[in-house]
């Protein structure tokens, strides 16, 4: 449902449902110390969402979201008592947050964003779900040439703690990343770049199950460079 009260402003009120059935492979594998579960369920998953957005102008936005999601039988892997894995149906899963976006022309070739997200996601019995952050917040920052022929952009992510699939504890992360596109003189071409973790941030992500390390060390500094060609003309209206 949307709802316009005035100009530029609009409130909505989402609602979704969803299942996924498991795969063959979380149902049957059984190499060791994997268990087979042919008895696995399908997991289901309810979502709500508020959403009030605000314009000003043209070159200016903000939107506030609060969200809540519900997911039944949420299909994992556990650690069973005789050290073997083994994918399970877990009990319910519950997650709500809210969340801050904002973006704006600060000149007439250069943009910026802004988001912040809090959220809380627990299953049954109140145990926070590994590698789930409270706190994830992004910045970022635009410019095009004169011309329109170039953009580059920079941002930003950072996340707060999680806890692994152990246990433990991942302290806060923060990794920057670049991006170029350049349109040189052949129509169609665009040649684009990027370099992804440019301070080379030490971070990782939670292990799982079949995993001996509880954490995961992330890539570090590293770039790609590629080319993209567009067939034909844009579409034009009659």
């Amino acid at each position: 449902m949307v709802y316009h009260p005035w100009r530029e402003g609009s409130l909505k009120l989402l609602y979704g449902s969803a299942f996924r059935a498991p795969s063959v492979y979380e149902r049957y594998y059984a190499a060791p110390p994997n268990i087979a579960n042919p008895a696995l369920h399908p997991e289901t998953i309810r979502t709500y969402e508020a959403v009030w957005e605000q314009g000003f102008g043209v070159r200016r936005s903000v939107s506030v979201s609060y969200f809540q999601s519900r997911i039944a039988n949420l299909i994992d892997q556990e650690s069973l008592p005789d050290g073997s894995i083994q994918y399970v149906n877990k009990d319910k899963v519950r997650s709500e947050g809210m969340e801050l976006y904002g973006k704006t022309d600060l000149t007439k070739d250069m943009s910026g964003h802004l988001g912040y997200t809090i959220q809380s996601t627990r299953v049954s019995g109140g145990d926070r779900m590994s590698n789930s952050p409270t706190h994830t917040a992004k910045l970022g920052l635009s410019r095009r040439s004169a011309r329109g022929k170039a953009r580059v952009s920079a941002e930003g992510f950072l996340i707060s703690s999680r806890t692994t699939f152990q246990g433990g504890s991942l302290p806060p992360a923060a990794v920057l990343n670049l991006n170029v596109r350049v349109q040189p003189w052949w129509e169609g071409l665009t040649v684009y770049g990027g370099v992804f973790n440019v301070l080379d941030a030490a971070y990782s992500a939670s292990g799982a199950a079949e995993n001996a390390q509880a954490d995961i060390p992330q890539d570090g500094r590293n770039f790609n460079v590629g080319l993209e060609y567009r067939f034909g003309r844009p579409y034009e209206k009659p």
